[in-house]
């Protein structure tokens, strides 16, 4: 399966949102953080001609957590590491 995971979104007033990822040890798409407050504007071409870079931004930190696995089988509860 592919899947995209969004970078960067703009309303139409020009204020915009970055999302940046990382990939985890299991191959997938973490997020890292995400700046906002950014601005951007354009001339009648669809050229930037000036743009405000996000200074506002959350970063996410992950640790490890232990999960046990607990399943049933033939009505017995089995648990595991």
């Amino acid at each position: 399966m592919l899947a995209l995971a969004e970078s960067f979104v703009i309303d139409t007033a020009g204020n915009y949102i970055e999302f940046s990822y990382r990939i985890n040890r299991l191959g997938e798409c973490d997020l890292s953080n995400i700046k906002y407050t950014g601005h951007k504007k354009w001339d009648e071409n669809g050229n930037v001609t000036a743009e405000e870079r996000p200074f506002a931004v959350v970063d996410f930190i992950y640790e490890a957590a232990p999960r046990s696995v607990e399943s049933f089988v033939a009505g017995r509860r089995i648990t595991g590491d």
